[in-house]
């Protein structure tokens, strides 16, 4: 059973501004969805390449998805930030 999700596109702030725009072209890759009831888990790869920081990363984290009402209720986001906080010092 699958279902559209349907609503207001917002960004995120943080992806916009300090570390990240240190790495512009900064993409994410979903490697795997899991849904059961109203919650979907979706394992990703999250990383960089770009001229402005020392190198690249790449991450890998889980971010949890509850849905209520046909509508996002809450997002949580698992993953060790350490290599990309490493790379965006430079």
């Amino acid at each position: 059973r699958g279902r559209s999700l349907t609503g207001p596109v917002t960004t995120d702030r943080r992806a916009t501004t300090t570390p990240m725009r240190k790495a512009p072209d900064h993409w994410r890759r979903v490697d795997r969805i899991l849904e059961g009831g109203d919650t979907v888990a979706v394992w990703l790869t999250f990383g960089a390449t770009a001229s402005a920081i020392q190198g690249s990363f790449e991450v890998e984290v889980c971010d949890t998805i509850e849905v209520r009402d046909d509508r996002i209720a809450s997002i949580t986001m698992y993953g060790d930030w350490t290599p990309m906080y490493a790379a965006l010092q430079g």
